[in-house]
C-alpha cells in the first residue's frame, strides 16, 4: 500500500480471471460477498452506487466510467465523511491472475480528514484481502472469522417485556443458548434480555454482527442483561464460528440437502406420530407456538430458502427468516390442518431439492456465489430437527393437561 498526500493506492495480485474480478465491484450480490452486507449497484447505465454495513456506515455514489475487464471509476461519499472523494479500479490480466489496483482519490491531508482517511484506508485493506478469499476460494472471511455468543434470538416486544418483568423495550430476547459455547457457560437463559454488548447498546442481529465483526475467539467481553426485572452484568469467552464443509459440487450440495431433510422429516414423523388436530392448537403459553404454528414456520423457512436461491441466481446474469406472526397465522388459516401443513411442509422440501437440481455444474465456478449458497443451506442443518423437538414437548404438555 502506498499513500501520497491525497490518495490511498491498494494493489493485489488474484488468482482469479480479469472476468471475475471485474464482476466483484459491478455485481449486486458479489460486492454484498466480499465489502458490504447490503448494495444497490447499476453500473450497465453508469448510475448509482449505493453500499452499506451492518456498523451503520453506508456509501453513496455515481460510476463516471465502466469499461469492462480494464477499468471502472465512481464518486465515493461515506458517512460522517468531510466531502466526496473518488474511486478508480484497473484491472490487468496475467497467465493466472490478475493485477487489481484500487486507487481512493480526493482524501484531504488535513485534520479534518484524519479520522474518515484512517477509517478508508483500514476498510479497503480488509475488504481487498477478502475480495482475494472470496474470489479464490468462495470463503467470507466476515463470516468465517466472526466468533459467537452461542445465543438464539426471540421476538421482543412491549407485551415480551411485561410478561417478564423486564424494565426495557429494546434489547435482545434470548430464545436459547447454544450448549458448551459462552453465552450458556456464563450462566444466560431463555428469556434473558441483552441490552448491551461490549459497551455497544443491543437493538437487533445488525447490533451483534456488527460488534462482534472486529472481535476474536477466545476473547472475552462484557454483557449485560436483564434477567427478569433484575439487570446482571457478566463476561462471555467468545466461542469460534463452527462452518459446513462445503461440497465441491451442486450434486453434492443436493445429496447433503437430502440427507438434512431425511433426518428432519425422521424426528418430525416421530414427533407427529399419533398427534390430534386438538392437540395440534395448543400453546404451552400464550406467547409460544403451537403444534401448527411450529409447521407453518418450517414451510416459511423452505419459502425464505427458495427466495435466496432465487436472489443469489438473479444477480448471476443473506435472510432472514421472517416469524412475524400474522405470516403464521396467514399460513395456518389457508392449511387448516395438521395434515394439510405436514403435506405443505413436505412439497417446500421437495421443491426447494427440485430447485437445487436445476442448478448447471458449471455453478460451482462462481465461487463466492456457490460458497454463500452452501454456507446458507448446510449452516442450520439442525432447525427441523430442533422444531421436531419442540413440536413433542408442547404435545408432551398438552397430554399433561
Amino acid at each position: 500500500m502506498k499513500t501520497g498526500a491525497t490518495t490511498l493506492v491498494f494493489e493485489k495480485d488474484i488468482k482469479a480471471s480479469a472476468t471475475d474480478c471485474f464482476r466483484a465491484f459491478t455485481n449486486q450480490s458479489i460486492i454484498e460477498s466480499w465489502l458490504c452486507n447490503s448494495a444497490n449497484v447499476d453500473a450497465r447505465l453508469l448510475t448509482k452506487l449505493y453500499l452499506w454495513w451492518n456498523s451503520g456506515y453506508y456509501v453513496v455514489g455515481e460510476f463516471s466510467k465502466v469499461e469492462p475487464e480494464k477499468e471502472i471509476a465512481f464518486s465515493w461519499l461515506g458517512r460522517n465523511e468531510p466531502g466526496r472523494t473518488r474511486v478508480r479500479v484497473t484491472f490487468k490480466a496475467g497467465k493466472s491472475v490478475t493485477h487489481v489496483r484500487l486507487e481512493h482519490r480526493g482524501i484531504k491531508d488535513t485534520e479534518r480528514w484524519a479520522k474518515a482517511a484512517v477509517g478508508i484506508q483500514r476498510g479497503w485493506e480488509s475488504a481487498l484481502n477478502n475480495l482475494v478469499v472470496t474470489l479464490e476460494s468462495g470463503a467470507d472471511l466476515r463470516i468465517v472469522n466472526r466468533p459467537m455468543l452461542g445465543i438464539n434470538m426471540d421476538d421482543f416486544s412491549p407485551e415480551d417485556a411485561a410478561r417478564l418483568g423486564v424494565p426495557v423495550s429494546q434489547g435482545i430476547r434470548l430464545g436459547s443458548v447454544v450448549e458448551g459455547m459462552g453465552a450458556q457457560k456464563s450462566g444466560l437463559v431463555k428469556d434473558d434480555v441483552i441490552v448491551e454488548i461490549a459497551g455497544t447498546p443491543m437493538i437487533g442481529f445488525s447490533s451483534i454482527s456488527a460488534t462482534l465483526q472486529s472481535k476474536k475467539p477466545g476473547e472475552k467481553i462484557e454483557v449485560v442483561y436483564f434477567h427478569g426485572p433484575e439487570k446482571k452484568t457478566t463476561t462471555v469467552e467468545l466461542s469460534p464460528r463452527p462452518m459446513p464443509q462445503i461440497p465441491g459440487s451442486v450434486a453434492e450440495l443436493v445429496l447433503a440437502m437430502e440427507d438434512i431433510y431425511r433426518q428432519g422429516d425422521e424426528a418430525l414423523a416421530q414427533a407427529l406420530d399419533g398427534v390430534t388436530e386438538i392437540e395440534s392448537t395448543f400453546k404451552p403459553a400464550p406467547t409460544e407456538w403451537n403444534v401448527r404454528e411450529v409447521l407453518a414456520h418450517l414451510i416459511h423457512n423452505e419459502r425464505d430458502v427458495q427466495f435466496m436461491l432465487h436472489k443469489i441466481l438473479m444477480y448471476e446474469d443473506v435472510f432472514l427468516p421472517n416469524n412475524l406472526q400474522n405470516r403464521i397465522d396467514a399460513t395456518v388459516a389457508v392449511y387448516p390442518t395438521l395434515a394439510d401443513l405436514k403435506l405443505e411442509l413436505k412439497r417446500a422440501e421437495s421443491e426447494t431439492l427440485a430447485f437445487l437440481r436445476t442448478l448447471p455444474e458449471e455453478f460451482t465456478s462462481r465461487k463466492s456465489s456457490f460458497w454463500m449458497l452452501g454456507y446458507n443451506l448446510l449452516q442450520s442443518n439442525d432447525h427441523p430437527v430442533s422444531h421436531a423437538r419442540q413440536i413433542a414437548e408442547t404435545v408432551a404438555a398438552c397430554r399433561e393437561r
